[in-house]
């Protein structure tokens, strides 16, 4: 699953890996580019996704209450500021089993490369770590105000 949609670049990669891979997406939907990303993945990838539009940190909760599923890879891309990144950090781990890899992207741990939008998943992220809610397995800044966190919840 994925969080932060977009046009739908993350999904199609999630897509094209595998032909038994399904996706569920949730995004907030305020871009127009979601329609056209969602109707490209619809025509090559008939069946195999959702998208479910709305606030992450109502979505979420919601979806997982109303599913018994759970999902062997979870990439959060979504809003950027702390309380979204923490609250999606949060609620996905109850769609995740042992081994469920979690993604945070948009962490950067060289100050250098630090920018407004790194803040909020960077604290977030590094909150779930220290608070033992997620063990971290990996991190990588890719270059200025890019990068990524990976690690498995701890359940």
């Amino acid at each position: 699953m994925e969080i932060g949609f977009h046009g739908g670049h993350s999904a199609e990669t999630f897509l094209s890996t595998n032909k038994n891979i399904k996706l569920v997406s949730f995004d907030i939907g305020q871009h127009n580019c979601v329609n056209l990303g969602k109707s490209f993945i619809d025509k090559k990838y008939p069946g195999r996704h959702t998208l479910i539009l709305g606030d992450s940190l109502s979505t979420i909760p919601t979806y997982s209450s109303s599913n018994n599923i759970y999902f062997d890879v979870i990439l959060i891309d979504g809003g950027h500021f702390y309380n979204i990144a923490k609250g999606d950090l949060l609620n996905c781990k109850k769609l995740a089993h042992k081994n469920t890899t979690v993604l945070m992207d948009d962490t950067v741990n060289n100050p250098k490369w630090l920018h407004k939008h790194n803040e909020g998943p960077n604290k977030a992220w590094n909150e779930v770590k220290q608070n033992n809610i997620v063990h971290e397995l990996g991190s990588e800044d890719y270059c200025d105000g890019r990068g990524m966190s990976w690690g498995k919840y701890n359940i």
